[in-house]
C-alpha cells in the first residue's frame, strides 16, 4: 500500500476538507463578538464593496469537531492595509481549438478525447502518446503526466538545479505563467507500508512550486507545478495561469478582527454556515500551532463559464496540528475571508 505523507501540492486542484457544525445546548447563549459589529461599520463607511459572492462558494465543509481546541499564535500579526483591489479571473474558452493548440505545444498529436464523466473542472479533453497523458481542463487547466519509474530513484538533482530544470521545460513549451513571485523545490515523500510493522519511506520527486502574485500579493490554486524525477526527468506538471482585470475596491478587516473569527469559529463552529462560510480549514486536532500568517488572494471558479470568477483577498493562517506530541504533527492551512461584506 502507498501513501501520500504530508504532501498537497501547492497548485493542483485544490481541495479543502473542514468540519461538520454541530448544534449549540439549548441553554447556552451565543452572541457575535463586538470585534465583528466594529468591522461591518467599518465597510459602510469605507468600502466601495459590490454585492460579492462568498469567497468560498463551492466548497462543503465535512469531518468531525474535536472539542477543546487549544490554538497558539506563535507569529506576529501582518500590517493589512484598509483596502484592496477584487480581480475578475479571465480564464480561457477551453474548447477543441484551445485544446489542439495546447496539444501542439507539448509535442501531444492526433484528435482528443472527450472527459466527460467527471465532475468541474476535470470534464475536458485528454491526449495520449506512448504511455504519457495530457488533460486540458474545463477552466483552461493544463495537467500533463509522463510514465513514472515505480523504482525508488538513487538519487536526485539539488533543489536549485530541479528548480532550473523546471524553468527551462516550462519556458521551452510556451507555459510559464506570468507574474510569478516565488518559485520553490520540496521533495514528495512516499510512504510505503508492506504489513503491520514493516514500512518505511522515500522522496520519489522534487516538486518545484511556481506561484503567481497579485499587486504582491500570493496566489492559492494558481500558478504552476512541475515533478523533477531521477536524472532531472520530468514526471509531471500542472499549469492553471489566467489572467486577471480589476474588478472593484473593497474594505478589507483588520488582522485582529480576522484573528477573532478564527477563533470564534473553532470555539463555535455551529454560527458559520457551510453554505457561505467565513472561514475554512483543512485539517483540526486539538492543539493548533500557527507560525505563518499572511494575506492572499484566493479564487473560486464556477462550473459556469459565463459566471464571473473573482481572486478575493484572504488571510492565510498556516502551522502544525497535532494532538500531544508536536514531532507528530501536520501542516494545516486556515482560511479567512478578509473582506467586509
Amino acid at each position: 500500500m502507498m501513501n501520500n505523507k504530508d504532501y498537497l501540492p501547492l497548485l493542483g486542484l485544490l481541495t479543502i476538507s473542514g468540519l461538520t457544525c454541530i448544534g449549540c445546548e439549548e441553554d447556552e447563549e451565543k452572541t457575535v463578538p463586538a470585534v465583528f459589529e466594529n468591522a461591518h461599520s467599518f465597510a459602510n463607511k469605507h468600502s466601495t464593496t459590490l454585492n460579492l459572492p462568498c469567497v468560498y462558494r463551492c466548497i462543503t465543509e465535512a469531518g468531525d469537531q474535536i472539542s477543546p481546541i487549544e490554538l497558539i499564535i506563535d507569529t506576529d500579526l501582518p500590517d493589512i492595509p484598509d483596502e484592496l483591489p477584487v480581480y475578475r479571473v479571465i480564464r480561457p474558452d477551453a474548447d477543441e481549438d484551445y485544446a489542439v493548440k495546447i496539444a501542439k505545444k507539448l509535442d501531444f498529436g492526433g484528435d482528443p478525447e472527450e472527459i466527460s464523466n467527471s465532475t468541474f473542472p476535470h470534464n475536458g479533453s485528454r491526449f495520449r502518446k506512448e504511455g504519457k497523458t495530457l488533460r486540458i481542463y474545463q477552466d483552461g487547466s493544463i495537467a500533463v503526466f509522463y510514465i513514472l519509474d515505480s523504482d525508488r530513484p538513487s538519487s536526485l538533482p539539488s533543489d536549485d538545479e530541479c528548480i532550473e530544470i523546471a524553468q527551462e521545460w516550462l519556458e521551452d513549451h510556451g507555459l510559464c505563467p506570468e507574474n510569478v513571485i516565488s518559485i520553490s523545490a520540496s521533495p514528495y515523500t512516499l510512504f510505503v507500508s508492506q504489513g503491520i510493522d514493516v514500512s518505511y519511506e522515500y522522496t520519489r520527486n522534487t516538486s518545484v512550486s511556481f506561484t503567481i502574485g497579485i499587486d504582491g500579493y500570493e496566489t492559492q490554486g494558481m500558478g504552476a507545478y512541475v515533478a523533477i524525477g531521477e536524472n532531472g526527468e520530468i514526471l509531471e506538471a500542472y499549469i492553471n495561469a489566467p489572467e486577471f482585470k480589476k474588478y472593484t475596491t473593497v474594505a478589507l478587516q483588520q488582522p485582529e478582527t480576522m484573528l477573532a473569527t478564527f477563533e470564534n469559529y473553532l470555539d463555535n463552529l455551529e454560527l458559520f454556515y457551510t453554505d457561505s462560510p467565513l472561514c475554512l480549514l483543512d485539517r483540526i486536532n486539538p492543539i493548533m500551532s500557527v507560525t505563518d500568517i499572511s494575506l492572499k488572494y484566493f479564487c473560486m471558479l464556477s462550473e459556469d463559464s459565463n459566471a464571473i470568477a473573482l481572486a478575493q483577498p484572504i488571510l492565510v493562517f498556516e502551522g502544525r496540528a497535532y494532538r500531544e506530541d508536536v514531532s507528530d504533527s501536520s501542516k494545516f492551512t486556515g482560511r479567512v475571508d478578509a473582506v467586509i461584506r
